[in-house]
């Protein structure tokens, strides 16, 4: 990772912990693992809620139960 994005918000940005004296690769491997710790999050924009989408399963096969 060549550079970090601008904090959302700026109180969230911590200046006390300085350099951890990470190499490239070490600090690549610890973007890699934070990134699985994602959940998926959206946050709903007031664009997304005049277009809302509607979801809608697959029907099942006649005489089938659902699992």
């Amino acid at each position: 990772m060549t550079c970090w994005p601008t904090p959302e918000e700026q109180d969230n940005k911590n200046m006390t912990i300085g350099n951890l004296g990470l190499t490239n690769a070490e600090e690549n491997q610890l973007v890699a693992f934070l990134e699985t710790l994602t959940d998926g999050f959206v946050p709903i924009t007031p664009a997304s809620l005049s277009k809302p989408q509607v979801v809608r399963k697959a029907a099942l096969p006649p005489g089938s139960q659902p699992k």
